[in-house]
């Protein structure tokens, strides 16, 4: 931890002349830290001429794992060309504070934690990461914009579909001499989507007050969801016995079988245009607080598996969706902790995504310090 420390004197009450030095060091007898745990190499220096405050600034180099609020105390001496001490300071205490590098601002940040897992509860798993930029409009403007690129987990819950006949199993009842149908009726499903996406908003300020500004907010953001669905089935039933069905001979007759659950993976393609949004930012000194929400219309893409016949290509179904979405992001500025909740849905086909993460803020411009080699000396 590094400390910069600015003594000060006056030296006005100090009689002295040209050949006078200074001498500051830390009084072993009283402080609170032992030697080993901070590096001070004390200061020696003549004592300028000087008709009132006289500024030093001294560097303390204490070790990381140095306990908060401990207490050093240091000494000022003036001494004349023959080493003679003509001044001597009281005890001056200096308290020792743990080093937390906090954000410079909210404009330029990355973002690096985890997704809240919620499907098998409220448990950290898979990365989060994420660069946003957001720039505000001037003073006399109204115009500015906010850019985020992402990659994050999100799920989607629907903890039964009722009445869901599903055919698990024609079989000859060999007893009855008939053919039986199980069926069962019980689905549950869950989704989760890991995504990449990039989002771009124009922001248009409507009011300001203190320390919150509300900002109109038209949108485009593209999403790549690559989904994997789970599918249970659950309360299986014999829903009917049907004797010698007509046209169904015993040569006729398989067997096929539903799994207990299955798992589908699937990739969708969405752009969203979101024609009505709002963007509320609150910012002071300890944190910042972001929300935006957003509807409009979302043209989504969904590759089939296969190639078309006539076309001998990969193709696509397409559907046109009315959606809405909403985001809160808030960061704590000195530790950078940032909590980050989303939901997004369409109107006429429900399937709400949900989303939670937990990451640590950064200043983007400090991004290659993360990438630089690790260095070794001999």
């Amino acid at each position: 931890m590094l400390k910069n420390i600015v003594i000060c004197i006056d030296t006005t009450s100090i009689y002295y002349s040209d050949d006078y030095k200074i001498e500051i060091a830390i009084d072993q007898t009283i402080s609170q830290l032992p030697q080993p745990e901070y590096n001070f190499a004390g200061y020696s220096g003549k004592l300028k001429t000087n008709k009132g405050v006289y500024k030093m600034l001294l560097t303390l180099n204490a070790h990381k794992n140095v306990e908060d609020n401990k207490i050093l105390f240091f000494i000022i001496k003036v001494k004349d060309s023959t080493d003679k001490v003509v001044y001597e300071s009281s005890a001056l205490s200096v308290q020792i504070k743990s080093y937390n590098e906090s954000l410079t601002s909210y404009s330029y940040l990355g973002y690096v934690g985890t997704n809240f897992d919620l499907v098998d509860g409220i448990k950290a798993k898979n990365l989060f990461f994420a660069a946003n930029v957001f720039v505000a409009p001037k003073y006399d403007k109204h115009l500015g914009f906010y850019l985020s690129l992402y990659g994050n987990r999100t799920v989607s819950i629907n903890d039964s579909i009722k009445d869901l006949r599903r055919l698990n199993e024609v079989g000859l009842d060999s007893v009855n001499q008939s053919y039986a149908i199980y069926q069962k009726s019980d689905v549950k499903r869950n989704i989760e989507s890991d995504n990449l996406g990039a989002y771009i908003s124009v922001l248009y300020r409507l009011t300001k007050k203190s320390e919150t500004t509300l900002y109109f907010s038209p949108s485009l953001e593209f999403i790549w969801r690559r989904n994997n669905v789970s599918l249970d089935y659950v309360n299986s039933n014999v829903m009917d016995t049907v004797s010698n069905p007509a046209g169904l001979t015993h040569g006729d007759v398989g067997l096929y079988t539903l799994p207990a659950n299955q798992i589908i993976r699937t990739n969708t393609f969405d752009f969203n245009v979101g024609y009505i949004g709002l963007f509320l930012n609150h910012e002071n000194e300890r944190m910042s607080v972001r929300i935006h929400m957003s509807s409009g219309k979302s043209y989504r893409n969904i590759p089939l598996q296969g190639k078309s016949s006539l076309t001998d290509q990969n193709f696509f179904t397409k559907e046109t969706l009315s959606f809405f979405t909403g985001r809160a992001w808030i960061t704590e500025k000195k530790s950078g902790v940032t909590l980050q909740a989303e939901v997004y849905n369409t109107y006429s086909k429900p399937n709400p995504y949900y989303g939670i993460t937990l990451s640590k803020a950064f200043d983007l411009d400090k991004l290659g310090t993360i990438f630089s080699p690790i260095t070794s000396r001999n």
